[in-house]
């Protein structure tokens, strides 16, 4: 006679109960960190508020945050996953760029109007998902767009209202002969 013909019926739901109890923590193990990123994500976005910032989700404009300083870049810190980010005339200066340099999944940055004048852009080169960066009206100059010279996947870039010459767009052109830059 087969031995599992001869087991009782029990054992068999013995490892079905097994299974079961592994698909469940598999399950609470996977919903636990959905959560825990919500939760961060939460508090970064509370943060922001606080600091007189704005956010904007995806379903609603793209991830856009305006109104910050240095200080509320650091609540961006949890933020991995952002794939556009925006500041619009505001005190975030080269030092807050650090803060940034742990989003290495933004596709397009734009700091239109801050107080960023080139030395921080060093802190964009882990960034190699980067396609469009705008720096309108920024003190940028073109020391500061040599910061840029290995960014080979940025497509775009906008210096308008900048201090950039066109010896320094030359130079960079010809570092990145496939970015369009506007300026």
């Amino acid at each position: 006679m087969d031995t599992a013909a001869r087991r009782p019926w029990w054992t068999f739901v013995r490892l079905s109960l097994r299974a079961l109890i592994v698909l469940v923590l598999l399950i609470g193990g996977i919903l636990g960190w959905i959560v825990h990123e919500a939760h961060v994500q939460r508090d970064a976005v509370a943060a922001i508020r606080r600091a007189g910032g704005h956010v904007y989700y995806d379903w609603q404009i793209g991830r856009n945050v305006t109104k910050v300083s240095d200080a509320g870049l650091v609540h961006l810190k949890g933020l991995t996953g952002l794939r556009q980010l925006g500041f619009y005339d505001n005190a975030i200066t080269d030092a807050g760029l650090v803060h940034l340099k742990e989003l290495t999944h933004l596709e397009m940055l734009i700091l239109d109007g801050t107080r960023v004048s080139g030395s921080g852009l060093a802190q964009l080169k882990r960034m190699k998902q980067l396609a469009r960066l705008s720096l309108v009206r920024t003190a940028v100059d073109d020391a500061g767009l040599k910061q840029l010279h290995g960014m080979t996947g940025l497509k775009e870039l906008r210096l308008d209202g900048t201090r950039v010459t066109d010896a320094g767009v030359r130079e960079l052109q010809d570092r990145l002969p496939n970015l369009k830059i506007s300026r």
